[in-house]
């Protein structure tokens, strides 16, 4: 992959966390969730990443978790991986 094609626009910001699953958004690298139940050994559970991603604030409602995107508005994640 050469730099041109690698987003430059890629750091992580705002989280939450809910009965040990972090959700974290990392703008053009979409929305990530992550078990962190062993801090040792934190594991990706699932991830989102539309192709015009710009998400900075993921948050955890229900069953639900609403993620703020600058591109795209307001997504509506419904996670299914437990």
């Amino acid at each position: 992959m050469s730099g041109s094609d690698r987003s430059k626009d890629c750091s992580a910001h705002y989280f939450d966390v809910r009965d040990g699953v972090l959700v974290q958004s990392f703008y053009s690298q979409g929305t990530r969730f992550l078990d962190v139940r062993d801090p040792t050994n934190p594991r990706q559970l699932a991830y989102y990443r539309p192709a015009d991603a710009a998400s900075w604030q993921p948050y955890w409602h229900g069953r639900y978790v609403y993620v703020a995107d600058n591109t795209r508005g307001i997504d509506v994640l419904r996670p299914t991986f437990r």
